[in-house]
Order: C-alpha cells, then structure tokens, then sequence
C-alpha cells in the first residue's frame, strides 16, 4: 500500500566514489531544490535520473502540470529547461526514463493519459530538443505507473499495469526507433491484484518483463526476444513463490557495458515482500544468473520502530546496492520521520555485504527514493527522494571497489544473509 503524504520534491543525490579515485561533490547541509508538487519521485518501478553531458538529469512532475526537466549545474545548483517546459506542461507528468548517448526517451503517465517522448541532444544548442512528436494515447482504464527499455535492435518496450472493470492486467507495447506510433498492446498476464505492478528490463539481447501477482502469492518473469513477432512472450519463470513473497515494490538496475565485455546475462531486482512480521525481513534482491537460475536474498526486518520500504537497486562498480526507505513509528500527529538506507551486496548479488548504513534522516515524510535506470560510467551516482517541504540534500557513499560497497557513516538496521535459488518455470 502507498502511504498518504500530501509532499513537494526533495532530491538526495548519493555521491559513490568508484575507482579510479572521482572528484567529490560539496557536501550540503542546506536545501538545494524544490519542484512544488506532491510525492514526485513516488513512482516504485521508475527511474528518473541520469547522467549525460558531463551533467546529472531528472524528469520530475511539476506543480504548474506535466513534467520538467531539470539540469545540475556545476556549482550544485539545479535549473529547469525552459524550452521544453511549454510541451511537458501539457503532457503526464510521472516519467520513466531510459538514457544512452545523446538519447533521453521518457515513458509518461497520469491516470489513463500515457505518452512517450524522445529527445536528442543538441550540442550546438547544449541542450536536449524533441526527436520526434510525442506520442499521446489514453487507456481504457487507470494505469498505476509504467516503464521503459530499448531492446538488442533499437525498438522501445513499455510495460505498465491496466484497470479494466473487473481486472488488472500486465500490459506491453512495442515502440519504433522513429517513434512515429505505438505498438498494440499485448497482455503478458491477466489474473494480477489491483496492488500489483510489474517493471521492464532489456537483458541479453532480450526485453524481460517482471511483476507481482499477490492473488498467487507469486513474483514472475516472461522474456521477449528481439527482432520476433511482438506478441512472442516466453512462459513466465517462477522468480519466487509463498510465503507472502509478493508485493508492489519492484525496481531494476542494470550494470554497464564495459568495452570490450560481453553484456551481463545477470539480472539484479529490488523488491519489497508482504511478510509484515516484526522480526522478519520486509525487503528481497531478486537476482537472476546465466545458469537461468534465480536466487532470493532477505534482508531488512521489520522492527517495532523501523519498516523498510520502496526499495531501488543500483550498480556501483563492481557490485549491486540496494537503497531504500525506513519509516519511523506514527507520532500523535500522524507523520513519521523517516530515514534513508542503502544496503551493499558482494559482486555477484548472491548476498549481503557488511550493515546497512543510514544516507539522511530520520526527516519527516522522507521517502521515495528513485535512481538511474543503469550504471553510468565511472562517476558519482544520483539518488532522487522526497518529503512534505521540497528539500534538497546531496550525500556521500564511498565504494571499497574490492568486495561490495564501504560506507563512511553511522551503521544500523538488519543485516542479510545468503540467497535461495529458484530455477523458476518456463524456461
């Protein structure tokens, strides 16, 4: 379930040092940014930040409607682009966005409204500017939140979740590289809850869809291969099953490509479970190997004063992370105070790497942290969250660069343990 808050922007940007040694970011103790508008970074599967041009992006919502794209500067300052503000006002304003080159393709959506955007890079004009009208369409239905990858032969591959009148259903669509029209939708699953979501991820020259369904207490994976008919899906793999395994917190991260290597046939997914007992672990690493084998690994327990939630995994270097929020006990005036974790894996994802440690917080209503879509190359990393007064922070996380991640800060929360392998159904 989401919890209520009623809150503007904040952003946390999570500086990870990768080796060779990176120039730190000044350390700010003071607000940097709001963008006047509720819970912008509030959407589980998305990732609304990347790093292109020698500067770190983000596709927030505004206050005055639509989205805007905002630019960090040098200085630490972050300024919107105002030449593009008249056309996002008029579009969805929650984005996914996939980045690469001098491309930024954002996947939009509000209520049933949904649209894609494409943007290219400009250098004479040191700016992003449209690649292509934007395409518009409403579903049937309330679509919850979407996603957005680019398969091994340059097609866009969207997924969300769609209300009809008596079910939800997993959808997908294929997009053209020339972004002139939408790909019919195809339904992968159609038994889900209507607190179910699912996240799209390319993989070895494949699209892979993964999702919830907490009717069968299940968390499920189809695949479809590049350059086959668009309604070609794969049977679902088992990912995990029982045990209330299933919830609708799910988020992936892909590690990059670097020269010379062939892609990773590794998949690392953050996920939140339904086991709300104190005691026990509320988070799981969904990780998938070249042995097609996926293994679970449990981590953060729920205690009296502290309930992990809305995990997002990212790569630093050599190994996985995971961040997320913790809340705090409700006060007599309802709110919590909030903090925000990261907790390290080893380089193969198959369990945890030291204590969790603690990025901000506690703050009141701190929550919903959003990050790159994949690794960007050897720089610090972007972490996006918000609360109720539109704050802005930038932090430091410092990577050991040998056996998983080092953090320089206070320690605490539950600490993990080894993985259970799944070699799931279907495949």
């Amino acid at each position: 379930m989401k919890p209520s808050i009623n809150c503007f922007a904040v952003l946390i940007c999570l500086s990870v040092l990768l080796p060779p040694a990176v120039n730190a970011l000044p350390s700010s103790t003071e607000p940097v940014l709001e963008c006047g508008t509720a819970n912008p970074t509030g959407d589980k599967p998305q990732s609304k930040v990347w790093f292109a041009e020698g500067s770190w992006w983000a596709w927030l919502p505004s206050g005055n409607g639509g989205s805007r794209l905002w630019r960090r500067g040098a200085d630490g300052s972050w300024q919107s682009d105002a030449k593009l503000a008249e056309v996002l006002e008029k579009l969805p304003g929650r984005a996914d966005v996939y980045a690469a080159g001098n491309l930024a393709v954002a996947a939009l959506v509000d209520g049933r409204r949904m649209a894609v955007v494409a943007l290219s890079w400009s250098e004479e004009n040191d700016s992003y500017g449209l690649l292509a009208p934007p395409l518009q369409w409403e579903e049937k239905g309330e679509v919850e939140t979407v996603t957005i990858d680019r398969d091994a032969v340059g097609f866009f591959w969207i997924a969300y979740p769609a209300d009809s009148a008596d079910a939800r259903r997993i959808v997908t669509r294929i997009i053209p590289p020339r972004f002139n029209r939408t790909g019919p939708p195809v339904v992968i699953a159609d038994d889900v809850s209507r607190d179910d979501i699912c996240v799209v991820i390319k993989m070895n020259g494949a699209v892979g869809v993964l999702w919830s369904n907490q009717n069968t207490e299940m968390i499920l994976y189809s695949r479809h291969q590049a350059g086959t008919p668009v309604g070609d899906w794969w049977d679902a793999d088992t990912v995990a099953a029982g045990g209330k395994t299933a919830d609708d917190h799910l988020n992936f991260c892909k590690p990059r490509v670097r020269s010379g290597e062939p892609e990773e046939v590794r998949l690392f997914a953050a996920t939140k479970t339904s086991l709300d007992e104190v005691g026990k672990p509320l988070l799981a690493a969904r990780v998938f190997n070249e042995d097609k084998v996926w293994t679970t690994v449990d981590f953060a327990e729920l205690s009296e004063t502290g309930e992990p939630s809305r995990p997002v995994a990212l790569w630093l270097g050599n190994h996985p992370a995971i961040a997320y929020t913790v809340y705090g006990k409700r006060g007599s005036d309802g709110g919590r105070d909030n903090r925000i974790e990261i907790q390290h894996f080893v380089p193969t994802g198959t369990s945890t790497s030291g204590k969790p440690v603690t990025l901000l917080g506690p703050l009141p209503e701190l929550n919903d942290v959003t990050g790159p879509k994949s690794e960007p190359a050897v720089i610090p990393v972007l972490l996006l969250a918000s609360d109720n007064e539109g704050r802005v922070w930038e932090l430091f996380v410092e990577q050991d660069g040998e056996t998983g991640g080092k953090n320089r800060g206070p320690g605490g929360g539950a600490g993990g343990g080894e993985g259970k392998k799944n070699t799931g159904g279907g495949n």
